[in-house]
């Protein structure tokens, strides 16, 4: 699978790879077939009154291909995430055959009659569905799964307040951020720099997301031995936003 965001920004394009199950004792070379479908956008924020947001499809190859979208309650606690079913949130046509060269717009509808306090987090969880062909020596079959976030918010929702620590967690050296703000932050990287000068750098495009009210944490790679128990270590995370770097001991 390679997924690629294009130059435009918004725009992803996701190629599917042909992946070969062999039902002989010998594995031969998975048959040359591929597709790609762009995606746009990558991300959707909705901001109250509005509760229907919109994610279009473009089948940019020559065979047809069949997607199904599901929609999942996206949650933290204790440094860990996890996805929850949910009634909150429907898509229009949940499932649905987009054929070659043509382009799909799916509808994301909040059924949900509370109303939104701060921001709610979810995830879109995009699926081709498997389509097996005979190549002769072997069924081939094409299947990618994409996630892509999805928030719906009140006006009023405040900014990430997110407060950065250093703990042991499970035995393991671990970054904490807690954010105690309504609005999620996207965390690219975070650098860490020890007392006796040596750093590490967690992440690069994307190290990933603190979700209003929730805390997220991530494992320091161990090889990081300048951070010593008691040691003070700075940290850097990007982008420069919302109380960033800070300080805290090992």
């Amino acid at each position: 699978m390679l997924i690629g965001r294009s130059k435009t920004r918004g725009v992803l394009y996701a190629r599917f790879i042909a992946l070969a199950l062999f039902t002989g004792a010998a594995f031969a070379p998975p048959a040359q077939a591929d597709s790609v479908v762009q995606i746009t956008p990558v991300l959707l924020d909705l901001t109250g009154p509005s509760a229907v947001g919109v994610v279009n499809f473009g089948n940019q190859s020559q065979e047809s291909t069949t997607i199904q979208v599901r929609v999942f309650k996206w949650r933290q606690s204790n440094g860990r995430e996890s996805l929850e079913p949910t009634e909150d949130v429907v898509v229009s046509p949940p499932k649905a055959e987009i054929a070659a060269g043509a382009t799909l717009s799916i509808r994301v509808v909040r059924t949900a009659q509370a109303p939104i306090t701060g921001e709610d987090s979810y995830r879109l969880v995009i699926d081709q569905l498997p389509q097996a062909r005979d190549s002769g020596r072997a069924m081939v079959a094409m299947l990618l799964r994409q996630v892509l976030p999805l928030f719906f918010a009140s006006a009023e929702r405040s900014n990430p307040s997110v407060a950065w620590s250093i703990a042991r967690v499970d035995g393991k050296l671990a970054l904490l951020a807690r954010n105690g703000g309504d609005r999620r932050l996207r965390v690219s990287k975070v650098t860490l720099t020890g007392s006796g000068g040596g750093s590490v750098t967690l992440g690069g495009s994307l190290l990933g997301y603190v979700l209003g009210h929730s805390q997220m944490s991530w494992t320091i790679p161990a090889k990081s031995g300048s951070f010593a128990v008691g040691s003070r270590v700075s940290i850097h995370p990007r982008p420069k936003r919302y109380r960033a770097n800070q300080c805290s001991r090992v």
